[in-house]
Protein backbone atom coordinates (compact mmCIF):
# COMPACT_ATOMS: atom_id res chain seq x y z
CA UNK A 1 0.00 0.00 0.00
CA UNK A 2 2.47 1.85 0.91
CA UNK A 3 5.05 1.83 -1.86
CA UNK A 4 1.85 2.68 -4.05
CA UNK A 5 0.64 5.37 -2.70
CA UNK A 6 3.23 7.00 -1.00
CA UNK A 7 3.91 7.31 3.25
CA UNK A 8 0.73 8.44 4.23
CA UNK A 9 -2.32 6.90 3.73
CA UNK A 10 -5.81 7.64 4.08
CA UNK A 11 -7.13 4.42 5.48
CA UNK A 12 -10.50 5.13 6.81
CA UNK A 13 -12.43 8.31 6.71
CA UNK A 14 -10.68 9.22 10.72
CA UNK A 15 -7.26 7.67 9.86
CA UNK A 16 -4.12 8.20 8.48
CA UNK A 17 -1.56 5.56 8.58
CA UNK A 18 2.00 6.32 8.35
CA UNK A 19 4.82 3.96 7.46
CA UNK A 20 7.92 6.46 8.25
CA UNK A 21 10.51 5.55 11.31
CA UNK A 22 11.49 9.00 11.83
CA UNK A 23 7.95 10.22 12.58
CA UNK A 24 6.87 7.30 14.84
CA UNK A 25 7.73 9.03 18.00
CA UNK A 26 5.74 12.06 17.05
CA UNK A 27 2.97 9.76 16.58
CA UNK A 28 3.38 8.45 19.82
CA UNK A 29 4.70 10.99 21.91
CA UNK A 30 3.02 13.57 24.23
CA UNK A 31 -0.36 13.85 24.85
CA UNK A 32 -1.78 11.00 22.60
CA UNK A 33 -5.21 9.57 23.48
CA UNK A 34 -6.44 5.56 22.14
CA UNK A 35 -9.16 5.08 19.22
CA UNK A 36 -12.48 4.32 21.51
CA UNK A 37 -13.96 1.59 18.79
CA UNK A 38 -10.74 -0.50 18.61
CA UNK A 39 -10.29 -0.95 22.47
CA UNK A 40 -14.32 -1.23 22.67
CA UNK A 41 -13.74 -4.77 21.61
CA UNK A 42 -11.61 -5.76 24.76
CA UNK A 43 -13.28 -7.10 28.06
CA UNK A 44 -11.31 -5.48 30.10
CA UNK A 45 -12.84 -1.94 29.90
CA UNK A 46 -11.19 -0.01 33.27
CA UNK A 47 -7.80 -1.14 32.54
CA UNK A 48 -4.73 0.98 31.83
CA UNK A 49 -4.46 -0.65 28.32
CA UNK A 50 -7.87 -0.07 27.50
CA UNK A 51 -8.04 3.41 28.68
CA UNK A 52 -8.54 6.16 26.08
CA UNK A 53 -8.19 9.24 27.60
CA UNK A 54 -4.32 10.65 28.09
CA UNK A 55 -4.71 11.97 31.67
CA UNK A 56 -7.28 9.18 32.92
CA UNK A 57 -4.94 6.40 31.35
CA UNK A 58 -1.92 8.15 33.59
CA UNK A 59 -3.82 8.09 37.24
CA UNK A 60 -4.48 4.38 36.53
CA UNK A 61 -0.87 3.50 35.52
CA UNK A 62 0.52 5.81 38.23
CA UNK A 63 0.05 3.20 41.08
CA UNK A 64 1.63 0.02 39.58
CA UNK A 65 4.73 2.21 37.89
CA UNK A 66 7.76 2.23 40.87
CA UNK A 67 7.07 -1.67 40.64
CA UNK A 68 8.01 -2.10 37.37
CA UNK A 69 10.61 0.52 38.02
CA UNK A 70 14.74 -0.67 37.19
CA UNK A 71 15.60 -0.61 40.91
CA UNK A 72 12.03 -2.55 41.84
CA UNK A 73 12.74 -5.34 39.48
CA UNK A 74 16.58 -5.26 40.38
CA UNK A 75 15.04 -6.37 43.96
CA UNK A 76 12.87 -8.84 42.92
CA UNK A 77 15.48 -10.97 41.17
CA UNK A 78 15.19 -13.82 43.75
CA UNK A 79 11.72 -14.49 42.53
CA UNK A 80 13.18 -14.52 38.84
CA UNK A 81 15.90 -16.93 40.23
CA UNK A 82 13.89 -19.13 42.42
CA UNK A 83 11.78 -19.68 39.20
CA UNK A 84 14.86 -20.67 37.00
CA UNK A 85 16.24 -23.14 39.36
CA UNK A 86 12.98 -24.53 39.56
CA UNK A 87 12.81 -24.57 35.75
CA UNK A 88 16.55 -25.83 36.06
CA UNK A 89 15.57 -28.99 38.02
CA UNK A 90 12.96 -29.91 35.79
CA UNK A 91 15.38 -30.12 32.95
CA UNK A 92 18.31 -32.12 34.65
CA UNK A 93 15.23 -34.50 35.26
CA UNK A 94 14.71 -34.73 31.54
CA UNK A 95 18.11 -35.58 30.81
CA UNK A 96 18.49 -38.42 33.45
CA UNK A 97 15.18 -40.12 32.11
CA UNK A 98 16.14 -38.72 28.38
CA UNK A 99 12.42 -37.08 28.32
CA UNK A 100 11.55 -34.93 25.34
CA UNK A 101 10.75 -30.94 26.40
CA UNK A 102 8.17 -29.16 25.29
CA UNK A 103 10.40 -26.02 26.17
CA UNK A 104 7.58 -23.30 24.78
CA UNK A 105 5.44 -24.63 27.41
CA UNK A 106 8.40 -24.49 29.93
CA UNK A 107 9.25 -20.50 29.19
CA UNK A 108 5.30 -19.96 29.65
CA UNK A 109 5.21 -21.82 32.75
CA UNK A 110 7.66 -20.22 33.90
CA UNK A 111 6.81 -16.52 33.02
CA UNK A 112 3.32 -17.40 34.60
CA UNK A 113 5.02 -18.52 37.93
CA UNK A 114 7.05 -15.15 37.93
CA UNK A 115 3.94 -12.58 37.14
CA UNK A 116 1.62 -14.47 39.35
CA UNK A 117 4.02 -14.18 42.22
CA UNK A 118 4.95 -10.93 41.43
CA UNK A 119 1.06 -9.52 40.93
CA UNK A 120 -0.41 -11.46 43.69
CA UNK A 121 1.74 -13.11 45.96
CA UNK A 122 0.48 -16.24 44.87
CA UNK A 123 2.78 -19.70 43.89
CA UNK A 124 0.56 -20.90 41.18
CA UNK A 125 3.34 -23.45 40.78
CA UNK A 126 2.78 -24.31 36.88
CA UNK A 127 6.67 -25.41 36.42
CA UNK A 128 5.44 -28.07 39.02
CA UNK A 129 2.53 -29.45 35.96
CA UNK A 130 4.11 -32.46 33.94
CA UNK A 131 3.57 -31.11 30.86
CA UNK A 132 3.56 -27.42 31.68
CA UNK A 133 0.14 -26.76 31.03
CA UNK A 134 -0.78 -23.23 32.06
CA UNK A 135 -4.36 -21.57 32.03
CA UNK A 136 -3.05 -17.88 31.49
CA UNK A 137 -1.11 -19.00 27.88
CA UNK A 138 -3.75 -20.56 26.53
CA UNK A 139 -6.58 -18.19 27.51
CA UNK A 140 -4.17 -15.31 25.87
CA UNK A 141 -3.86 -17.53 22.74
CA UNK A 142 -7.36 -17.86 22.77
CA UNK A 143 -7.82 -14.08 22.75
CA UNK A 144 -5.84 -13.64 20.13
CA UNK A 145 -7.57 -15.58 17.92
CA UNK A 146 -10.57 -13.92 18.67
CA UNK A 147 -9.11 -10.22 17.74
CA UNK A 148 -10.28 -10.25 13.85
CA UNK A 149 -14.03 -11.23 14.98
CA UNK A 150 -13.83 -8.97 17.86
CA UNK A 151 -13.05 -6.12 15.39
CA UNK A 152 -16.44 -6.60 13.06
CA UNK A 153 -18.87 -7.81 16.39
CA UNK A 154 -19.19 -6.34 19.87
CA UNK A 155 -18.14 -9.27 21.67
CA UNK A 156 -17.68 -7.47 24.68
CA UNK A 157 -21.44 -7.06 25.02
CA UNK A 158 -21.97 -11.29 23.93
CA UNK A 159 -19.77 -12.08 27.09
CA UNK A 160 -21.02 -10.23 29.64
CA UNK A 161 -24.67 -10.69 28.41
CA UNK A 162 -24.43 -14.43 28.11
CA UNK A 163 -24.26 -17.43 30.58
CA UNK A 164 -20.82 -18.50 30.90
CA UNK A 165 -21.73 -21.78 30.10
CA UNK A 166 -23.48 -21.30 27.20
CA UNK A 167 -20.44 -19.54 26.12
CA UNK A 168 -18.28 -22.46 26.62
CA UNK A 169 -20.59 -24.67 24.29
CA UNK A 170 -20.15 -21.96 21.97
CA UNK A 171 -16.24 -21.69 21.66
CA UNK A 172 -13.48 -23.38 23.58
CA UNK A 173 -11.69 -20.54 23.38
CA UNK A 174 -13.89 -18.12 24.94
CA UNK A 175 -14.25 -20.48 27.53
CA UNK A 176 -10.20 -20.67 28.20
CA UNK A 177 -10.87 -16.95 28.50
CA UNK A 178 -13.25 -16.82 30.64
CA UNK A 179 -11.55 -19.45 33.16
CA UNK A 180 -8.65 -16.98 33.39
CA UNK A 181 -10.84 -14.27 34.68
CA UNK A 182 -12.43 -15.80 36.72
CA UNK A 183 -9.07 -16.91 37.82
CA UNK A 184 -8.49 -12.93 38.66
CA UNK A 185 -11.75 -12.22 40.29
CA UNK A 186 -11.26 -15.21 42.57
CA UNK A 187 -8.08 -13.73 43.31
CA UNK A 188 -8.56 -9.82 43.76
CA UNK A 189 -12.06 -10.74 45.69
CA UNK A 190 -9.63 -12.25 48.08
CA UNK A 191 -6.64 -9.40 48.03
CA UNK A 192 -10.03 -6.92 49.07
CA UNK A 193 -10.97 -9.09 51.96
CA UNK A 194 -6.91 -9.63 53.27
CA UNK A 195 -6.77 -5.65 53.26
CA UNK A 196 -9.41 -5.07 55.36
CA UNK A 197 -7.93 -7.27 57.86
CA UNK A 198 -4.39 -5.26 56.81
CA UNK A 199 -2.95 -8.64 56.11
CA UNK A 200 -1.93 -7.79 52.06
CA UNK A 201 1.76 -8.38 50.95
CA UNK A 202 3.11 -4.75 50.19
CA UNK A 203 5.68 -5.95 48.06
CA UNK A 204 2.84 -7.51 45.41
CA UNK A 205 1.60 -5.10 42.43
CA UNK A 206 -1.99 -5.57 43.57
CA UNK A 207 -1.03 -4.09 47.23
CA UNK A 208 -0.13 -0.77 45.08
CA UNK A 209 -3.48 -1.23 42.97
CA UNK A 210 -5.57 -1.30 46.61
CA UNK A 211 -3.43 1.52 48.53
CA UNK A 212 -6.72 2.96 50.34
CA UNK A 213 -5.40 6.76 49.09
CA UNK A 214 -7.11 5.68 45.57
CA UNK A 215 -9.96 6.73 44.39
CA UNK A 216 -12.58 4.49 45.01
CA UNK A 217 -13.16 3.42 41.69
CA UNK A 218 -9.34 2.39 41.29
CA UNK A 219 -10.48 0.47 44.09
CA UNK A 220 -13.11 -1.35 42.83
CA UNK A 221 -13.44 -4.95 42.18
CA UNK A 222 -14.10 -4.67 38.60
CA UNK A 223 -11.08 -2.67 37.89
CA UNK A 224 -8.91 -5.14 39.71
CA UNK A 225 -9.77 -8.07 37.91
CA UNK A 226 -9.80 -5.81 34.37
CA UNK A 227 -6.15 -4.74 35.54
CA UNK A 228 -5.24 -7.68 36.72
CA UNK A 229 -6.20 -9.74 33.44
CA UNK A 230 -4.07 -7.49 31.48
CA UNK A 231 -0.99 -7.69 33.55
CA UNK A 232 -1.01 -11.64 33.86
CA UNK A 233 -1.74 -12.12 30.10
CA UNK A 234 0.91 -9.68 28.97
CA UNK A 235 3.30 -10.82 31.86
CA UNK A 236 2.60 -14.70 30.39
CA UNK A 237 2.65 -14.59 26.45
CA UNK A 238 5.21 -11.66 24.73
CA UNK A 239 8.47 -12.40 27.05
CA UNK A 240 7.72 -16.64 26.91
CA UNK A 241 7.24 -15.98 23.07
CA UNK A 242 10.40 -14.22 23.04
CA UNK A 243 12.52 -17.16 24.53
CA UNK A 244 10.99 -19.50 22.64
CA UNK A 245 11.96 -17.76 19.50
CA UNK A 246 15.80 -17.31 20.96
CA UNK A 247 16.10 -20.51 21.80
CA UNK A 248 14.78 -22.22 18.76
CA UNK A 249 17.41 -20.20 16.61
CA UNK A 250 20.32 -20.73 18.79
CA UNK A 251 19.52 -24.20 18.68
CA UNK A 252 18.72 -23.78 15.04
CA UNK A 253 22.14 -21.87 14.38
CA UNK A 254 24.70 -23.76 16.92
CA UNK A 255 27.37 -21.37 16.10
CA UNK A 256 25.25 -19.03 17.78
CA UNK A 257 24.96 -20.87 20.86
CA UNK A 258 28.95 -21.90 21.05
CA UNK A 259 29.40 -17.76 20.81
CA UNK A 260 27.02 -16.31 23.09
CA UNK A 261 27.87 -19.74 25.98
CA UNK A 262 31.62 -18.95 25.50
CA UNK A 263 30.81 -15.50 26.08
CA UNK A 264 28.96 -16.23 29.01
CA UNK A 265 31.65 -18.61 30.29
CA UNK A 266 34.39 -16.25 29.82
CA UNK A 267 33.77 -12.81 30.07
CA UNK A 268 31.17 -13.19 33.21
CA UNK A 269 30.16 -15.60 35.76
CA UNK A 270 27.50 -13.18 37.26
CA UNK A 271 23.91 -14.17 36.97
CA UNK A 272 22.90 -10.51 37.87
CA UNK A 273 20.93 -8.50 35.55
CA UNK A 274 22.83 -5.68 35.87
CA UNK A 275 26.11 -7.52 35.07
CA UNK A 276 24.34 -9.68 32.32
CA UNK A 277 23.22 -6.67 30.14
CA UNK A 278 26.27 -5.34 29.69
CA UNK A 279 27.94 -8.42 27.86
CA UNK A 280 27.42 -7.45 24.24
CA UNK A 281 26.63 -11.10 22.42
CA UNK A 282 23.70 -11.86 25.07
CA UNK A 283 22.86 -8.35 24.52
CA UNK A 284 22.93 -8.87 20.81
CA UNK A 285 20.59 -11.96 21.06
CA UNK A 286 18.20 -10.52 23.56
CA UNK A 287 17.84 -7.42 20.98
CA UNK A 288 17.31 -9.69 17.68
CA UNK A 289 14.55 -11.32 19.88
CA UNK A 290 12.80 -8.68 20.47
CA UNK A 291 13.22 -7.17 17.00
CA UNK A 292 11.94 -9.92 15.24
CA UNK A 293 9.66 -11.38 17.51
CA UNK A 294 8.31 -9.01 20.06
CA UNK A 295 6.37 -6.48 18.20
CA UNK A 296 2.39 -6.40 17.54
CA UNK A 297 1.21 -6.90 13.92
CA UNK A 298 -1.65 -4.36 14.47
CA UNK A 299 -1.88 -1.00 14.32
CA UNK A 300 -1.52 1.01 17.04
CA UNK A 301 -4.00 4.01 16.82
CA UNK A 302 -3.53 7.72 18.48
CA UNK A 303 -4.65 10.77 18.19
CA UNK A 304 -3.86 14.48 19.90
CA UNK A 305 -6.70 15.71 20.80
CA UNK A 306 -5.46 19.46 20.84
CA UNK A 307 -3.07 19.56 18.56
CA UNK A 308 -2.12 19.81 15.12
CA UNK A 309 0.49 17.54 13.89
CA UNK A 310 2.82 18.06 10.20
CA UNK A 311 3.80 15.79 8.80
CA UNK A 312 5.88 17.15 5.70
CA UNK A 313 3.58 19.15 3.67
CA UNK A 314 0.42 17.54 5.00
CA UNK A 315 -1.76 18.81 7.52
CA UNK A 316 -3.13 16.61 10.61
CA UNK A 317 -6.11 18.07 12.14
CA UNK A 318 -6.39 17.44 16.29
CA UNK A 319 -8.00 14.68 17.23
CA UNK A 320 -7.32 12.93 13.73
CA UNK A 321 -6.78 9.13 14.53
CA UNK A 322 -2.49 8.38 13.53
CA UNK A 323 -1.24 4.63 13.19
CA UNK A 324 1.99 3.46 12.80
CA UNK A 325 3.20 -0.53 12.81
CA UNK A 326 5.97 -1.74 15.04
CA UNK A 327 7.05 -4.24 11.67
CA UNK A 328 7.64 -1.55 9.60
CA UNK A 329 10.51 -0.25 12.32
CA UNK A 330 11.94 -3.54 12.97
CA UNK A 331 11.94 -4.71 9.45
CA UNK A 332 13.66 -1.79 7.89
CA UNK A 333 16.53 -2.65 5.62
CA UNK A 334 18.44 0.57 5.96
CA UNK A 335 19.01 0.20 8.88
CA UNK A 336 18.51 -3.97 9.41
CA UNK A 337 20.24 -5.32 6.51
CA UNK A 338 18.92 -8.96 5.34
CA UNK A 339 16.17 -7.73 8.09
CA UNK A 340 14.99 -10.86 8.63
CA UNK A 341 18.33 -13.12 9.64
CA UNK A 342 18.46 -13.45 13.40
CA UNK A 343 22.13 -11.59 13.72
CA UNK A 344 23.00 -10.50 16.72
CA UNK A 345 26.61 -9.60 15.73
CA UNK A 346 24.64 -6.43 14.54
CA UNK A 347 24.18 -4.84 17.27
CA UNK A 348 27.99 -4.90 18.21
CA UNK A 349 28.56 -1.22 16.45
CA UNK A 350 25.54 0.47 17.32
CA UNK A 351 27.45 3.46 18.66
CA UNK A 352 29.12 3.93 14.95
CA UNK A 353 26.09 4.27 13.69
CA UNK A 354 24.66 7.06 15.77
CA UNK A 355 22.26 4.80 17.78
CA UNK A 356 19.81 4.39 14.92
CA UNK A 357 19.53 0.85 15.22
CA UNK A 358 18.39 1.68 19.68
CA UNK A 359 15.93 4.15 18.42
CA UNK A 360 14.22 1.96 15.84
CA UNK A 361 13.86 -1.15 17.99
CA UNK A 362 10.13 -0.47 19.39
CA UNK A 363 8.67 -3.90 21.29
CA UNK A 364 7.89 -2.13 23.90
CA UNK A 365 6.18 0.96 22.24
CA UNK A 366 7.00 4.67 23.00
CA UNK A 367 5.81 7.46 24.76
CA UNK A 368 3.26 7.85 27.90
CA UNK A 369 1.92 4.35 26.66
CA UNK A 370 4.94 2.17 26.56
CA UNK A 371 4.69 -1.06 28.20
CA UNK A 372 5.10 -0.64 31.90
CA UNK A 373 6.68 -4.21 31.88
CA UNK A 374 9.55 -2.93 30.14
CA UNK A 375 11.80 -3.90 32.82
CA UNK A 376 10.31 -7.18 33.97
CA UNK A 377 10.89 -8.75 30.28
CA UNK A 378 14.13 -7.48 29.80
CA UNK A 379 14.93 -9.09 33.71
CA UNK A 380 13.54 -12.21 32.62
CA UNK A 381 15.09 -12.88 28.81
CA UNK A 382 18.69 -11.80 30.30
CA UNK A 383 18.33 -13.80 33.19
CA UNK A 384 16.78 -17.36 31.57
CA UNK A 385 18.95 -17.07 28.52
CA UNK A 386 22.18 -17.00 30.48
CA UNK A 387 20.81 -19.20 33.13
CA UNK A 388 20.16 -21.52 30.41
CA UNK A 389 22.63 -21.50 28.33
CA UNK A 390 24.99 -22.03 31.07
CA UNK A 391 23.72 -24.64 32.57
CA UNK A 392 22.71 -27.22 29.36
CA UNK A 393 22.92 -28.13 25.69
CA UNK A 394 20.18 -29.29 23.81
CA UNK A 395 19.30 -31.16 20.57
CA UNK A 396 15.86 -29.81 18.45
CA UNK A 397 13.46 -32.63 18.44
CA UNK A 398 11.10 -32.63 15.64
CA UNK A 399 10.70 -29.23 15.53
CA UNK A 400 11.36 -26.78 12.10
CA UNK A 401 10.97 -23.28 10.95
CA UNK A 402 7.09 -24.13 10.61
CA UNK A 403 6.71 -24.96 14.40
CA UNK A 404 7.84 -21.65 15.55
CA UNK A 405 8.55 -18.84 12.84
CA UNK A 406 5.43 -16.32 12.35
CA UNK A 407 3.29 -17.20 9.20
CA UNK A 408 -0.15 -16.05 10.35
CA UNK A 409 -1.02 -13.28 12.57
CA UNK A 410 -3.82 -12.49 15.21
CA UNK A 411 -2.60 -8.99 16.59
CA UNK A 412 0.55 -11.38 18.17
CA UNK A 413 2.06 -14.29 15.36
CA UNK A 414 1.40 -17.18 14.85
CA UNK A 415 3.27 -20.62 13.64
CA UNK A 416 2.25 -21.94 10.04
CA UNK A 417 1.63 -25.56 12.27
CA UNK A 418 0.69 -24.11 15.45
CA UNK A 419 0.44 -27.43 17.77
CA UNK A 420 3.78 -28.95 17.87
CA UNK A 421 5.90 -26.15 19.48
CA UNK A 422 9.84 -26.23 20.56
CA UNK A 423 10.46 -29.81 21.34
CA UNK A 424 13.84 -30.33 22.56
CA UNK A 425 16.20 -33.16 24.31
CA UNK A 426 18.93 -32.14 27.23
CA UNK A 427 21.85 -33.32 26.02
CA UNK A 428 24.22 -32.29 28.62
CA UNK A 429 24.06 -30.81 31.92
CA UNK A 430 27.04 -28.33 32.76
CA UNK A 431 28.24 -27.96 36.42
Amino acid sequence: MHRQFGPIVRITPHEVHISDPDFYATIYGGHRDKDPSHFARLSLTTSSLATIEHHLHASRRRPISNYFSKQSIENMEPVITSKIQKLSTRLQEAHTSGSIVPLDAAFYALTADIISEYCYGLRVNYLDDKCFNNGLHKATKSLSKLSHIMHFIPCDFLIKSMPDWVLSLISPSVKAVLDAKESVRAKSKSILCNQKTQNLDKRTIFYALNEPGLPPQQRSLEHLVDQGSQLMGAGVETTGSTLKFIMFHLLHNKSLLVALRNELMEESQSTRWSDLEKLPYLTGVVNEGLRLFAHHFGRLTRSAPFETLYYKHWVIPAGTLISASHYYMHMDPQVFPNPHKFSPERWFDVKENGGQQNSRLVPFGKGTRRCAGQNLALAELYLVIAGVVRSFDFELFETSPDDILHYREYQIGFPKKENDGLKVEVTQVFK
